[in-house]
C-alpha cells in the first residue's frame, strides 16, 4: 500500500480527508517537504503548490523513490519538466500533474482520425493568471480528447494590442493524422467552453455547464488523484512520463499562441 504525504494548505487537507478515494489509504501531513522521511518504500507526495519548494527539492524526492503528485505543475516550465521527466523515468517513479482540463471520451474515439474545434471565451484580461489558466484549459481539453501528441501547430498571425478584443486561434496536427482547432477570445461577458469533434464512431459534443453532454465529461481532480493512487499502487509497475509531457505540450502550444495574437 502506498504510505501518502501532504504538503499543502489547511482546505486541501479537509478535501483530502472527505476524498473516498482515501478509504484504503492512510496519509500524513507534513509542514514542508524537507521533513519527508529519508528512506521510503512505495511513498508518495501530494503538492498542492510548488510555492518555496525548488526543482532541485523536487529532483532529490524523485532520486529518493518518491511518487509526486503536482496540483499545479504549470509552475514549471518546460525545461524544468523535461528534467524532471528524464529523472522520474531513471528512478523509475510516477510524477502525475494535474491536468486543468481532462476530457472523459468513449474509448472507440482516437482508433480513427478525426476532426474538431474547442472554443473558449473568457471575459478576463489578457495580460491577467485567470486568462492565462483559461488558455491553458482550453489547450489541455483538446489534448485530452486523443492519446497522441501534436506534431504540427498552425498559428493565427497577427498583432497583439492592449484595451483591444483578442482573438488567439491555431490547428493542432495530431501524430495519427487528426485535425483539432482551438480559439480562444474575450468578447463574452462569461467563461464558456464548447468542445466538438467527429471521427468514425460519431459525433460529440460537450459545452461547460450544460446538463446534456452525453458521453463527454471532465475528469474531477479526485478522478485524476484517484488514478494516480492506484498506478502507484499497482504491483505490476508500467511507468509513464505522459503526464509531464502533456503539460509541457500545453504550455509549448500557449508559447506559440502568444505570439500570434489577431485583433477580433
Amino acid at each position: 500500500m502506498v504510505s501518502l504525504f501532504v504538503i499543502g494548505e489547511k482546505n486541501n487537507r479537509e478535501w483530502l480527508a472527505n476524498a473516498d478515494v482515501l478509504a484504503d489509504f492512510s496519509y500524513s501531513v507534513v509542514p514542508t517537504f524537507e521533513e519527508l522521511p529519508a528512506n521510503v518504500s512505495n511513498s508518495a507526495v501530494y503538492f498542492d503548490s510548488l510555492n518555496g519548494v525548488s526543482v532541485s527539492g523536487l529532483s532529490k524526492l524523485i532520486r529518493s523513490g518518491y511518487h509526486i503528485f503536482l496540483n499545479n505543475p504549470f509552475e514549471l516550465t518546460i525545461g524544468e519538466l523535461n528534467n524532471l521527466s528524464i529523472l522520474a523515468e531513471e528512478a523509475g517513479v510516477y510524477v502525475f500533474p494535474r491536468l486543468p482540463i481532462e476530457l472523459k471520451v468513449p474509448v472507440a474515439v482516437g482508433s480513427t482520425p478525426l476532426v474538431g474545434s474547442v472554443s473558449m471565451e473568457s471575459p478576463d484580461q489578457i495580460e491577467g493568471g485567470a486568462w492565462r489558466f483559461r488558455c491553458l484549459e482550453a489547450i489541455s481539453a483538446a489534448l485530452s480528447i486523443l492519446p497522441y501528441s501534436v506534431k504540427r501547430i498552425r498559428c493565427v498571425s497577427g498583432n497583439k494590442q492592449l484595451n483591444s478584443s483578442v482573438f488567439m486561434g491555431c490547428h493542432l496536427e495530431f501524430e495519427n493524422s487528426s485535425l483539432i482547432s482551438i480559439s480562444i477570445s474575450n468578447v463574452s461577458e462569461r467563461n464558456s467552453l464548447l468542445v466538438q469533434f467527429l471521427d468514425s464512431s460519431g459525433s460529440y459534443r460537450y459545452f461547460e455547464g450544460s446538463q446534456e453532454n452525453g458521453e463527454i465529461s471532465v475528469k474531477s481532480h479526485q478522478e485524476q488523484f484517484s488514478q494516480f493512487l492506484d498506478v502507484c499502487n499497482c504491483s505490476k509497475k508500467r511507468f509513464s512520463v505522459l503526464g509531464l509531457d502533456t503539460i509541457s505540450q500545453i504550455l509549448h502550444i500557449y508559447s506559440e499562441m502568444q505570439g500570434h495574437f489577431a485583433l477580433a
